[in-house]
């Protein structure tokens, strides 16, 4: 089809999602039904149309050659909950870039969020799609940096030789349990700060399908308990366990440094070759157990950017996002 072809922006449609799921395939070499379950798992879902995804669709006639999704995230802060939602699935086919199309996929997602009263986007881009943002006035709060706990340097020093096909499976870690939902929103709510609410409707969508995958990870002693949902991965080249949002109940650092001493020990035995997480600008009470753990702060990595609907200086202030962590984006 050549690139001058005719095209409209729609939201999706039933009959489209075959062909988002071959255009994510064509993208990042997935299998497609496997990518077409997860579109309906993720955006055709009760949840995902009662709380308000907004996916949009460019069309070539029945050809899909755009994507531009927004999912309900729900953030809160200091008690008051926001109709947020974080951008993600952005593609756009390669016989029709130079359009313009991500920036009208951008301009009529913000018409259709205002228009119904939602509060703001939020997005944790890739370098390519950065710069559209920024054009479209969304503001960048930061990177988020890793941080690393080697487990096995010989491993981390032999990336790219391992067998990845074997080394996704997060049962085989010596500790840890099937994540369940009710764990993870036990935890109360950091008021100080916007933080994902622990909704326990939304950690059931967002998690649905996926606990031989990300797995729940608990030490605990008398009232004091720590709780993490943890992830394998080869992403960096090697045998890896991502550590997701580290949530507390009458622990202090030291506490928090003994359990993810513990988990790392697991994970060793396990043959894992290194813990990881990534963070926002995280502050002492987050990053000195990391450091008593053992963990070294590296590069940074994704930027997390946001976009107000609405008047909400909030929205904006970096300081009300440190700690934001690996957990909170969608893909994780």
């Amino acid at each position: 089809m050549p690139n001058d072809a005719p095209f409209e922006i729609t939201t999706m449609q039933p009959w489209m999602i075959p062909g988002m799921a071959q255009l994510q395939s064509l993208e990042y070499k997935v299998d497609p039904s496997a990518a077409e379950a997860k579109i309906r798992n993720w955006f055709d879902s009760d949840y995902s149309h009662r709380r308000g995804s907004i996916v949009l669709v460019g069309v070539a006639g029945e050809r899909v050659i755009a994507v531009q999704s927004y999912s309900p995230w729900p953030y809160a802060l200091r008690g008051r909950s926001y109709r947020s939602l974080q951008s993600g699935a952005t593609l756009v086919h390669a016989d029709f870039r130079g359009r313009k199309i991500f920036q009208r996929m951008l301009v009529e997602g913000n018409r259709i969020a205002t228009s119904r009263g939602d509060d703001f986007f939020m997005g944790f881009p890739v370098d390519a799609r950065y710069p559209g943002f920024i054009k479209d006035k969304w503001l960048d709060l930061g990177r988020l940096r890793w941080w690393i706990k080697p487990l096995r340097p010989l491993a981390l020093a032999a990336r790219g030789r391992i067998n990845r096909s074997t080394s996704h499976n997060t049962n085989t870690l010596r500790t840890g349990e099937a994540l369940a939902t009710d764990q993870l929103a036990s935890f109360p709510p950091e008021d100080a700060r916007f933080e994902l609410m622990p909704d326990k409707e939304f950690l059931e969508w967002r998690y649905r399908g996926r606990t031989s995958e990300v797995r729940y990870y608990e030490h605990a002693r008398a009232s004091r308990r720590v709780g993490m949902a943890v992830k394998l991965t080869t992403k960096h080249g090697f045998r890896e366990l991502m550590v997701g949002k580290i949530r507390t109940h009458n622990a202090g650092p030291a506490f928090v440094a003994s359990a993810l001493m513990r988990l790392g020990l697991s994970a060793y035995q396990s043959g894992v070759a290194a813990m990881s997480t990534a963070l926002l600008d995280p502050l002492p009470s987050t990053w000195s157990p990391l450091v008593l753990a053992g963990f070294i702060p590296a590069k940074p990595t994704t930027p997390l950017i946001v976009r107000p609907l609405r008047e909400l200086p909030e929205v904006t202030e970096k300081t009300l996002w440190r700690d934001i962590c690996i957990e909170d984006i969608d893909t994780w």
